[in-house]
């Protein structure tokens, strides 16, 4: 053969286990096999082959998640609170070796929380009214105002904004903000659009009384509402002032105007009105 100078051809020895890939994890014997000539010279010692599991391996990486709940392989935390929002991985080991997850990040969501209110407000006629309200929570974010219980179109931010105010704004204003939790709803805001009153030209009647007549200076009646808030002084100099009316007291409607009837003007050569709005 090739190589082969000698007259005797010789094997040389070989080792052999009965553990093959897909033995169950234990201890296997080792023993010497094969043809042995005179110019081999073994020496050995007895020897084991250990089989041993698996290293093990995450196969299913945990993903991100607001809220974890489960038992044994699961982590749960019950009644999470804004101190549980963390990283967390896991490690799983054996007497062997460990191995640890990915980072999981657990957030929190939290309801909408108002921080300010919107607030009552008097605003006169041709005036602005601006609505306000400042909020937390975890975005995103929903605002929405409601003028007499019915939505308001458009108007989706923090503050509502009205120009140019008529009557017909004097209504009660609430805002609502929600996100996916929940939702928070405002106090309620009454706002008054304040239409100064008129004085037509008083009437001297025949008992000697004398009749002041009031419109509203946008040319409307004044609601009944608006009626309770007057308040009539009278005076004979422009310098001493007496209320003479409150409330509304002696206040009548009559085809769209107020009227109230002077009892104290009898006998009075002249007297000098005002009307004014608490």
């Amino acid at each position: 053969m090739n190589g082969e100078t000698n007259d005797v051809f010789t094997i040389p020895p070989t080792v052999e286990t009965s553990a093959t890939l897909a033995s169950s994890v234990g201890n296997y014997p080792i023993t010497v096999v094969g043809g042995v000539a005179s110019n081999y010279l073994i020496s050995r010692f007895s020897g084991t082959l250990t089989v041993l599991p698996d290293i093990p391996e995450v196969t299913v990486q945990p993903a991100d998640q607001l809220v974890q709940d489960g038992t044994n392989t699961n982590f749960t935390i019950a009644s999470v609170t804004s101190a549980d929002a963390s990283t967390y991985d896991v490690v799983i080991s054996n007497s062997f070796s460990s191995v640890t997850s990915e980072t999981a990040i657990l957030g929190l969501i939290g309801p909408p929380v108002l921080l300010s209110e919107p607030n009552d407000q008097a605003v006169a006629v041709g005036g602005t009214l601006v609505l306000e309200v400042q909020h937390g929570g975890t975005a995103p974010l929903s605002i929405y105002w409601y003028k007499d219980g019915q939505l308001i179109g458009g108007a989706t931010g923090n503050a509502l904004t009205r120009s140019n105010v008529v009557r017909a704004d004097s209504e009660i204003y609430r805002a609502e903000v929600s996100n996916i939790v929940g939702i928070a709803i405002s106090q309620n805001a009454l706002v008054r659009v304040l239409v100064p009153q008129r004085l037509l030209m008083p009437i001297r009647l025949p008992d000697g009384r004398f009749r002041l007549q009031l419109t509203g200076s946008d040319g409307v009646a004044p609601m009944p509402d608006e009626l309770s808030k007057l308040v009539i002084q009278a005076s004979p100099d422009f310098a001493a002032w007496q209320t003479i009316s409150t409330n509304g007291a002696g206040l009548t409607m009559t085809n769209g105007t107020a009227r109230f009837d002077d009892t104290g003007a009898t006998g009075q050569p002249s007297r000098f009105y005002r009307v004014f709005e608490r």
